[in-house]
């Protein structure tokens, strides 16, 4: 049963590190999206202040301004992308870690069926084993007592043997006895 039991807990401790892990991704991917939005934020503040501290220059520094803009655009729809990218992956590692939750729900459910069924199965077994042990006593007392008779038995021979024996011993003299009766008796009998 504690082999079952460890191996229970070897289970719940891999999935909740499991658990864990796909938590702590989500997280790292949430601050890192954080921090590509904030930097974007500064590049786009850092590009309008360029913008504005030059406008009105020349052709050249025109151009040079639609080219940045192009840029922080480019940049704005790459860091979009790339946000919406991880947002996704974010929401699937989420998603991951709710089936991963159901599935240790489910798991931690099936276990505890089987805990209960292996429990019920040594609390048979034990029970089983109780009566095998109080049969095992009665038979053990039915034995002791036929011992006890047998005893008794062989006690009642031997006094009936040593009876018989004392009877044998005293035979002739009570065949004596019972001759001299007789003999007394036909005695009375001649003399009538």
């Amino acid at each position: 049963m504690n082999g079952n039991n460890d191996k229970l807990d070897q289970i719940q401790d891999t999935l909740a590190s499991l658990a864990n892990f796909l938590q702590d991704t989500a997280q790292e991917n949430r601050q890192k999206a954080q921090e590509d939005r904030e930097r974007m934020k500064a590049l786009e503040e850092t590009v309008a202040s360029y913008i504005s501290s030059t406008q009105g220059n020349t052709q050249e520094d025109r151009e040079r301004m639609k080219a940045l803009e192009d840029l922080v655009a480019s940049l704005a729809r790459s860091t979009e992308a790339t946000d919406q990218d991880r947002l996704e992956r974010i929401k699937e590692n989420e998603r991951k870690t709710q089936e991963d939750r159901e599935r240790m729900k489910a798991l931690e459910n099936l276990v505890e069926s089987v805990a209960r069924s292996v429990q019920s199965s040594a609390d048979e077994y034990h029970e089983k084993m109780n009566e095998r042990i109080e049969k095992a006593n009665e038979h053990e007392k039915r034995i002791q007592l036929l011992e006890n008779v047998t005893n008794r038995i062989a006690s009642v021979e031997e006094a009936l043997a040593r009876m018989l024996g004392s009877i044998d011993e005293d035979r002739p003299t009570i065949l004596r006895k019972l001759n001299t009766i007789e003999n007394k008796i036909d005695q009375m009998l001649d003399q009538d």
